[in-house]
């Protein structure tokens, strides 16, 4: 099975879809790895994501290396997240954030969003 699915399968596992916060999940790898390619992130970047849900563009984004921002709405997708990415937290290659993206302070050094 490929890993956007598992991610997107685990999180679903916890908990439904929820529609009204527009939870649509990418499950395509290959899709996956174009996005990450075509925004052209490296070791030096910084990356604003807003609504990782299941964490499939979090995961790849670690991948390549740079440090991810994450900001969720969602309670338990949120908690997904943390028990998820605990290393790449306690590393501090994660920020992880709980609430409205609209509404909470981003860090001053995002070079991507």
């Amino acid at each position: 099975m490929k890993r956007a699915r598992r991610l997107v399968d685990a999180l679903r596992a916890k908990q439904p879809m929820n529609k009204a916060l527009g939870q649509h999940f990418l499950v395509h790898d290959d899709v996956l790895e174009r996005t990450v390619e075509w925004a052209e992130v490296d070791v030096e970047d910084h990356v604003l994501e807003v609504g990782p849900g299941p964490g499939v563009l979090t995961d790849a984004l670690l991948a390549k290396g740079c440090k991810v921002t994450a900001i969720e709405l969602d309670d338990g997708a949120h908690d997904h997240l943390k028990s998820l990415f605990a290393d790449a937290i306690a590393e501090e290659r994660l920020v992880l954030m709980a609430g409205d993206a609209l509404s909470l302070p981003w860090p001053s050094d995002i070079s991507r969003v």
